[in-house]
């Protein structure tokens, strides 16, 4: 055989050596996204989970299961690793995608780390997110966890950078009657005001006064209400909200006799009737 036919043949072989792996390598890719297409398959290994996140780099939903993988086997580093190939992979861009990894980052360390390295991944996660919903998801993420004090340092930031807000002091407030705070929440109530102009003001007291009357400091919650309706008098949303935080709490005397008084007012009729219709509601249920 001549040395040009012998050269030939093995370029011929070579070929087809390549045809064939390239034939195998897309059948493997085939199976895999038929696999990850199909809502009946679940990852089962590390190669799986590889897989996964390479078919999807953006969706924080694989990294996680990914993550979850390694955690339910005591793999905690494992589990460390891959959030950080998903921080370097998903662009900030993915606004949602990249939130969902910190706060699962920060779960990670609350759960499996020590105060060091939760504090490492809470300074790196504020230096991209000091905005109001993300600050507000890491408060509820470390009173979940029972990390009250590093939910206080939250609280206390969300009200620093977010005074004008009312839903700022809402939420600082109902951790801090969550966590028996009721004292801080009072004074945080009092400094809202410095910076919330009057209708926001009217909506935190009502806030603050149904978070009273819902951890048991009737008397605050009722005193609340009371200087509110002594303001507004004859604002029948608020005679309406302060009657619907009574019915809660289940006192039907106290109840009854905030009735009576509001449909006592000096208000139109026409401006009772719902208020009318939910006393004859609060009868029906009630008073046997």
């Amino acid at each position: 055989m001549s040395l040009k036919k012998s050269v030939q043949k093995n370029d011929e072989i070579h070929r087809r050596r390549k045809r064939r792996r390239s034939k195998m390598l897309e059948e493997e890719i085939s199976k895999t996204e038929a696999r990850l297409l199909d809502a009946n398959w679940s990852p089962e290994c590390k190669d799986d989970f590889e897989k996964l996140v390479f078919q999807s780099p953006l969706s924080s939903m694989a990294w996680l299961g990914y993550t979850a993988f390694h955690l339910a086997r005591g793999e905690v580093e494992a589990g460390r690793s891959v959030m950080e190939r998903a921080l370097r992979r998903i662009p900030f861009t993915e606004e949602q995608e990249i939130q969902n990894i910190w706060f699962s980052y920060i779960n990670l360390e609350c759960s499996f780390g020590g105060a060091s390295s939760l504090e490492s991944i809470l300074q790196r996660f504020l230096k991209h997110n000091d905005k109001f919903p993300a600050l507000v998801h890491l408060l509820k993420v470390f009173e979940r966890c029972r990390k009250f004090e590093d939910a206080n340092c939250i609280g206390q930031m969300i009200v620093k950078k977010h005074k004008h807000l009312p839903s700022a002091w809402i939420s600082y407030g109902n951790f801090l009657y969550s966590t028996e705070r009721a004292d801080e929440a009072r004074q945080l109530l009092q400094d809202s005001a410095k910076h919330l102009q009057k209708h926001d003001q009217i909506a935190v007291t009502i806030q603050f006064a149904k978070a009273e009357l819902k951890y048991g400091f009737s008397e605050h919650g009722i005193m609340l209400f009371e200087k509110l309706v002594a303001s507004f008098p004859t604002r029948t949303d608020l005679w309406s909200v302060y009657a619907d935080a009574v019915i809660k709490i289940g006192d039907n005397a106290q109840t009854s006799e905030l009735f009576e008084r509001i449909l006592s007012l000096n208000i139109p009729e026409k401006k009772l009737q719902f208020l009318i219709k939910k006393q004859e509601e609060f009868k029906n249920r009630n008073i046997r």
